[in-house]
């Protein structure tokens, strides 16, 4: 189970990562499934079988899609430690404890780890995305505004306007209209 980002460019999710560094974000009923990739990255097609009670940590991670890159990229955010004893759980500071052969139920259903891991992922890593977009798109109305309100200026100019009333409808005086937009024209 994982989370998808309101512009759809975000998948976060919960990692397990085994005692040898191994990590998986696969399971079935025996435990984590580690798929295993050549030296290009590429799936073998050959799985490595573990067990819940290998799970020594979590990993915070998301798979992204950009419009601005071509492919998929990897977010790795912050690393969830597995305790020893539930008195050592503390999901705000990445502490989680799982009893050994307690894997029936995925850390991820429990709301209070899930809770303070998908506000983690939206906080460090999909909210600045999604100001960054913002920006972007924010740029581009700008820009077209911009050839708009030139337009208008000139439409204005070729209807017999003065620089007067075109300097009052934009907010400026006669003078900084004439020089932002005369170029010497009149």
């Amino acid at each position: 189970m994982g989370w998808i980002s309101n512009d759809t460019l975000h998948e976060g999710y919960l990692e397990v990562v085994m005692a040898d560094g191994k990590t998986s974000s696969t399971s079935n009923a025996t435990g984590p499934v580690i798929m295993r990739v050549d030296d290009q990255g590429n799936y073998t097609g050959k799985d490595e079988q573990r067990t819940h009670d290998e799970v020594v940590a979590w990993v915070l991670r998301c798979d992204c899609t950009s419009s601005l890159t071509s492919g998929r990229t990897v977010w790795t955010g912050d690393r969830w430690e597995r305790v020893a004893t539930p008195a050592l759980e503390d999901p705000e500071n990445g502490r989680i404890y799982v009893a050994p052969g307690d894997f029936a139920v995925d850390i991820m259903d429990r709301p209070d780890v899930e809770d303070v891991a998908r506000a983690r992922w939206l906080a460090e890593h999909v909210s600045p995305h999604e100001a960054l977009a913002v920006i972007r798109t924010t740029r581009t109305e700008i820009a077209a505004a911009k050839r708009r309100l030139d337009e208008a200026v000139l439409f204005a100019r070729a209807a017999g306007e003065t620089w007067t009333t075109i300097g009052q409808a934009a907010g400026t005086t006669r003078q900084s209209a004439q020089e932002r937009w005369g170029h010497g024209r009149d």
